[in-house]
């Protein structure tokens, strides 16, 4: 049946909840027919329900951009490592050149002469020949013993090229706990000017792991040993044009 304010209201409770607390017939018919009208004071609870979701919502996004953060920091700090570990630019070889007023083979039986190489190199102390060996000739082996930035080491060497006034050469033999390798050449030719030897020192690590490489990279080794190449030719050549003046 129509109501008393004549018309259909959609919620008969609170109309007449509204028209005992003195609200005039339209008013109350109004706000009972509105569409987010209840039984509860006319709070709707689609809103309710939206905030709700909406919280939800907001919860789970939180979530996923924390995850996603997580996941992102991790793939820098492998891409971190991957750079560190395999980075091209760490230049692993390098030499240098001198001309010596003396012959080839003087100067060559300088170099070759290993246990001298204390006196000419700015981080090796000494060396000593290993096992029977007592000159230079390919395969002979040797140790030397090393100083760099309070760091010492010693690493066991094997002559690869004994070519007297031609040229000297010998490696690193890979070993526990060192399992890198490095070729060190002395070649000798004239100079330019008919009157003199030129001497080239070069190193080439023709072996090295990813340790290897982060370490070099990050103490700066590389270009120091490149540096120190200039100071054993300038001591070398000094002994050579000594000799030659006695």
């Amino acid at each position: 049946m129509a109501k008393d304010h004549g018309s259909s209201v959609k919620n008969d409770k609170q109309y007449e909840g509204l028209r005992k607390k003195g609200m005039g017939k339209s008013r109350a018919a109004a706000i009972s027919n509105s569409p987010g009208s209840s039984s509860r004071g006319g709070k709707s609870s689609g809103s309710s329900q939206s905030r709700k979701s909406s919280g939800s919502g907001s919860g789970g996004n939180k979530a996923q951009k924390a995850a996603a953060g997580r996941k992102g920091g991790k793939a820098t700090a492998r891409k971190r490592r991957s750079c560190l570990l395999y980075a091209p630019t760490v230049q692993l070889d390098g030499e240098a050149t001198v001309d010596v007023a003396a012959a080839p083979e003087a100067v060559y039986d300088l170099v070759a002469d290993v246990t001298r190489m204390g006196d000419w190199s700015p981080e090796c102390r000494r060396c000593a020949w290993a096992n029977e060996a007592r000159q230079a000739v390919p395969g002979a082996r040797f140790r030397g013993w090393n100083r760099w930035k309070g760091m010492r080491w010693s690493r066991l060497n094997e002559v690869v090229v004994a070519d007297r006034g031609q040229e000297f050469a010998f490696r690193t033999i890979p070993g526990f706990p060192y399992r890198d390798s490095t070729l060190w050449s002395y070649r000798f030719e004239p100079a330019p000017d008919g009157r003199a030897t030129r001497v080239t020192e070069s190193f080439n690590v023709v072996k090295a792991g990813p340790i290897i490489k982060l370490f070099e990279r990050v103490s700066g080794r590389p270009d120091q040993t490149r540096a120190a190449l200039h100071a054993t030719l300038a001591r070398i050549k000094a002994a050579a044009e000594s000799s030659m003046r006695a």
